[in-house]
């Protein structure tokens, strides 16, 4: 049996398949937080049933290819859970009364059910019973109904239930509708997206910086003796020992320096990464879960502009300890750009500009145990998926230095990586590997020694050189191959020319 959780966006029914089910999904209080399809396991009636969260969709006329693929869904479904948000009855029942025309057994969850009277809206119910065991012991009460409506007699329908069954009542504004309103307004939204950014920042790289300070260096001094000893062991040289200790720096190990898979294969992610990581994921699930980040997208447009998430953490930790000045001049030249290039590109490529709709969630006091469960996922993906390529990365420039590669892919970009940006050789190598993760070889550029201007450039190119292989699937899939060859061009121009004015300028 196959039961399919439809809705609009933002209305929780990734919350409620993981009560259902117990898969580790994440929630975040704003619109489109599931863009693939998630599955999961429930007992019904005594047998396993298949339960399928779908991202949000306004309506059964799809206007997006994540809607369109909610929408194929229906074809296998045998049960529809329609979650809707108690507080826009309007809105989201365009969807229910869509779904109920199509001969598939529906049931309705009234979602938001505590903030609904917080706002002064009141709902009559002829059903009763509240909470996610209620709702699976009357999932076999869903039933087919026979309903045709016309676009006209759809709105009317919607009309006459909400008036039917809805009341609202004048209340005063509470501090955080107060708040919403202030945030969203330039005048005043501008100023607190600025606090925010400053906040934040400062968070971050104060938490990070004491996590290294009384954490992860006196971890790793306790271990120096252990990969010294295995230093000495291996004979102080050899293929082994570069690939394991790696160099020793005036007889010693340097773990910055060193190379090697047990010095800066660990260091680097586990002492001068993950405590940063930690700290912006942290933050991360607050502003997410309280709902500000919506406003701060509609407030500053040029959010589309910066870099993932995993290698915005990566930069924090890299250019962190040169303050505000280097992560304003940072994203000030990824904005710059993309107002650049976003003028010229609509002068030489003509085309249609669609709307753009954005669903503005109100506040809500983030969930502590949702807050930890996020960033538990999230670390526990930074384990399983960064680390190994951090000590992958680590392995291939060893590999690439004996094998005298290096030397010959750092002659070769030489003109490019030393003449345009100003680079040592060696940072050939980190943009080799950002093709395959870009937050990867941002941590690569750590043990290179690199000055606050070098950092930047080198920080600028390889978030707008080119994709990392993830995104270059998604846009060879979307744009076909002649498109892309073209994306492509414009992005190593972009970067190219950024990159070599950012090297001029520091």
């Amino acid at each position: 049996m196959k039961i399919v959780l439809m809705g609009n966006p933002n209305v929780g029914k990734s919350a409620l398949f993981a009560r259902l089910t117990g898969v580790d999904v994440m929630v975040s209080n704003y619109p489109g937080t599931t863009i693939e399809l998630k599955k999961g396991k429930m007992r019904f009636e005594g047998r396993s049933a298949e339960v399928i969260d779908v991202p949000g969709t306004y309506s059964l006329s799809p206007a997006s290819k994540a809607e369109a693929v909610a929408i194929a869904l229906l074809k296998e479904a045998d049960l529809v859970i329609n979650v809707v948000d108690a507080t826009n009855l309007e809105r989201n029942l365009y969807l229910t009364l869509q779904l109920l025309e199509r001969n598939i057994p529906v049931i309705v969850v009234l979602n938001f059910w505590d903030e609904r009277r917080h706002v002064g809206i009141r709902i009559n119910r002829e059903m009763t019973g509240e909470g996610v065991r209620e709702l699976v012991s009357r999932l076999g009460e869903a039933r087919v109904q026979q309903y045709r409506f016309s676009e006209q007699e759809r709105w009317a329908e919607i009309g006459a239930i909400v008036k039917a069954v809805q009341q609202v009542t004048r209340k005063k504004h509470t501090f955080l509708e107060r708040l919403e309103d202030l945030s969203i307004e330039p005048l005043t939204g501008i100023p607190i997206t600025l606090a925010v950014l400053f906040f934040v920042f400062w968070t971050v790289r104060l938490a990070g910086e004491t996590l290294i300070a009384f954490l992860f260096d006196p971890i790793f001094e306790a271990y120096r003796p252990l990969v010294t000893e295995l230093s000495g062991r291996l004979g102080g040289g050899g293929l082994l020992h570069d690939i394991l200790v790696g160099s020793l720096i005036d007889g010693r190990v340097d773990y910055v320096q060193s190379m090697g898979l047990l010095t800066t294969g660990l260091y680097v992610p586990f002492a001068m990464v993950l405590p940063y990581v930690f700290v912006f994921y942290a933050v991360l699930g607050v502003l997410e879960d309280s709902g500000y980040l919506p406003r701060l997208a509609t407030l500053v447009a040029a959010m589309v502009a910066v870099p993932c998430m995993a290698q915005t953490a990566m930069v924090f930790a890299l250019l962190g300890p040169y303050g505000v000045t280097a992560f304003g001049i940072y994203f000030s030249t990824l904005f710059a750009v993309w107002v650049v290039l976003g003028l010229v590109l609509n002068r030489v490529m003509k085309g249609e500009t669609p709307e753009t709709f954005m669903e503005i969630p109100p506040y809500r006091i983030p969930y502590a145990g949702s807050l930890a469960k996020k960033l538990w996922m999230r670390m526990r993906r930074f384990f399983g998926e960064a680390i190994p390529f951090v000590l992958l990365g680590v392995l291939i420039v060893n590999l690439l230095y004996v094998s005298g590669a290096i030397a010959w892919i750092g002659a070769a970009a030489e003109p490019v990586v030393t003449g345009v940006f100003g680079l040592p050789k060696e940072a050939a190598a980190s943009l080799v590997a950002g093709f395959l993760r870009k937050d990867v070889a941002v941590g690569m550029l750590l043990p290179l020694g690199l000055d606050m201007g070098q950092l930047i450039v080198a920080s600028v190119v390889l978030t707008m050189y080119f994709p990392c292989v993830a995104t270059f699937a998604v846009l060879f899939r979307e744009l076909g191959a002649k498109d892309l060859v073209k994306a492509t061009g414009i992005m190593l121009l972009s970067a190219l020319g950024a990159g070599g004015l950012l090297n001029v300028l520091l």
